[in-house]
C-alpha cells in the first residue's frame, strides 16, 4: 500500500483525510517541503506528531509532500520511513512495490532503489529532474503501478506517473486504494462549489 499526498502552496492539508488515511497506512509517515532554500524533512512512527505537523498553519504557504507508509518490505522503523535522501539536495517518496533485487531484507525496495540506482545517477546529475527524458526513462523502469516523487532543495519537484493518481480539493493523492477514496470523492462531489474547476 502506502499513500503520497501533494499539497500545493496556498492550500491547507485536510487533517480529516490524513487521519482517515493513517488508519490504513500507519507504519510511518514523512513530510518534505522547501523553506528558504532548505529542504525540510520530518519523519516519525507516531500519529500525534503527524497531526501536529498537518495542523501547522505555516504549512499552508508551503508546497508539501506527505507519505504514509503501509509496510510491504523491510522493517517498520525510521530507516524505512519516507522520504529517502537520494543526493545532498534531492529527496524521494515512493508509492507501490518494486521487484528489485534486495541484498538486505531489513530494508525496503525503495531503499534499494535509492541506493543502487537513483543515488549514483542524481548525485552526479541533479539537473536531471528537469529533463523530460529522465521521467521517460524512469517511468517504464518502475512500471505503471508505482509513483515516485522527487523534491530538490531549490523547490523543483517531479512526480513520475502522476496521471495514475487522483485530484481531490486541489490535493493530489497517489492512488485510490490506500485511503477511503470512495467516501471522500463522493463527499466532495456532493458540494460542487468546493471542487476545483467547478462554478
Amino acid at each position: 500500500m502506502c499513500l503520497i499526498i501533494h499539497k500545493p502552496a496556498g492550500l491547507a492539508l485536510r487533517s480529516e483525510i490524513v487521519a482517515d488515511a493513517w488508519t490504513r497506512n500507519h507504519d510511518s509517515w514523512g513530510v518534505m517541503w522547501v523553506e528558504a532554500g532548505t529542504l525540510v524533512v520530518r519523519r516519525s512512527l507516531e500519529f500525534a506528531p503527524l497531526m501536529e505537523t498537518v495542523a501547522d498553519p505555516a504549512l499552508v504557504e508551503r508546497n508539501v509532500f506527505l507519505h504514509l507508509r503501509k509496510r510491504t518490505r523491510g522493517n517498520i522503523d525510521l530507516h524505512n520511513a519516507h522520504p529517502y535522501q537520494v543526493s545532498p539536495e534531492i529527496w524521494l517518496m515512493h508509492n507501490g512495490t518494486l521487484d528489485l533485487e534486495r541484498d538486505d531484507p531489513d530494508y525496503s525496495d525503495t531503499w534499494h532503489l535509492v541506493r543502487n540506482y537513483l543515488s549514483p545517477i542524481l548525485t552526479a546529475n541533479p539537473c536531471l529532474l528537469e529533463s523530460p527524458d529522465f521521467e521517460r526513462l524512469i517511468a517504464p523502469f518502475i512500471g505503471p503501478d508505482n509513483r515516485l516523487v522527487f523534491l530538490r532543495s531549490d523547490g523543483v519537484s517531479l512526480i513520475v506517473n502522476r496521471t495514475a493518481g487522483v485530484d481531490l480539493m486541489g490535493l493530489w493523492l497517489s492512488n485510490t486504494y490506500a485511503w477511503n477514496a470512495e467516501h471522500w470523492l463522493a463527499l466532495f462531489a456532493c458540494t460542487p462549489s468546493e471542487v476545483p474547476g467547478t462554478p
